[in-house]
């Protein structure tokens, strides 16, 4: 009998910890710009997302750890469990910090859309050693030719 109970309570734990694994945020949940019509799942907890009047990227707060830097997380809106990022300008701030799981065509505005809206994120990241890193991944994805440190960082 307490065999049985253990066994139970293991399934249990497994059962949580896959369902928070693989959540998805449901098409039709409120988002803060309306009722999502259509969504492009990234990765688990991760969507890009179209409404009636806006959309962007949406990632919830129980995957955010995966995909978010500090300095990400304090350019989202923050919002009822999950972090947006507007389509116009700051969903660049997400696809520079995760540039293999979204679409390919995105990647060559990433840098030009960042340097436009939103170089405070830029300095914050250099400030905390992130840019550069990151901005090597970029380019090494895109199959761009790495600069030298001196050319990048100056």
């Amino acid at each position: 009998m307490l065999f049985c109970i253990a066994i139970s309570i293991i399934i249990r734990i497994f059962v949580m910890q896959t369902k928070l694994l693989t959540y998805l945020i449901p098409n039709s949940m409120e988002t803060i710009w309306g009722e999502i019509q259509t969504s492009h799942r990234l990765a688990d907890g991760v969507v890009d997302v179209c409404t009636a009047s806006h959309g962007g990227i949406i990632v919830d707060k129980y995957v955010a750890k995966n995909f978010l830097s500090t300095e990400a997380k304090q350019v989202a809106t923050y919002e009822n469990g999950h972090y947006y990022f507007e389509e116009d300008c700051d969903w660049a701030i997400f696809a520079f910090e995760n540039p293999s799981i979204v679409p390919q065509q995105w990647l060559q505005y990433i840098e030009n859309s960042l340097n436009r809206w939103n170089p405070d994120y830029i300095e914050n990241a250099k400030r905390n050693g992130n840019y550069e890193k990151r901005l090597l991944k970029l380019h090494e994805i895109m199959g761009l030719s790495v600069p030298v440190q001196t050319e990048l960082f100056n």
